[in-house]
């Protein structure tokens, strides 16, 4: 999950206007969300259709940046006004707080759905080595 979401979060680093900040923005929330999203169902089609849906969203309907992307054609024109902390500035609302807290509140209540259904299995050799230290 951590080395995926840092795959995903730090394969926007080349987008305009991405910073470290940015990365590790997306990385925690798109990054997690889909990890968790995939642990969850074990299929892709959660993952990609809530990708799809936030760049859809944001870009096609609301026609604003998406991840450093700009859109010009939206069905709405719409902006961000306030501090970049918040909006997450040029680079997108993906480096912002409120989508970081949204993302952050729907990925803790995936985790917490499979850590109570035992969702989540440990690696293969960190079993062989529980295995191992529990035989006589």
């Amino acid at each position: 999950i951590v080395l995926s979401s840092l795959v995903f979060g730090f394969g926007h680093a080349g987008n305009e206007g991405a910073t470290v900040i940015s990365s590790l923005a997306i990385t925690l929330e798109a990054g997690l969300l889909l990890a968790l999203a995939y642990m969850y169902t074990r299929r892709l089609w959660l993952v990609i259709g809530l990708h799809f849906a936030w760049n859809a969203t944001l870009g096609g309907l609301y026609g604003m940046t998406v991840s450093g992307v700009e859109v010009v054609n939206g069905i709405l024109q719409s902006s961000l006004d306030g501090p970049v902390w918040v909006t997450g500035g040029a680079f997108g609302l993906e480096a912002g707080i409120t989508a970081l807290l949204a993302c952050l509140g729907l990925s803790a209540l995936l985790l917490r759905k499979l850590l109570r259904t035992d969702g989540i299995v440990a690696a293969p050799w960190t079993a062989r080595r529980k295995a191992a230290a529990q035989a006589p």
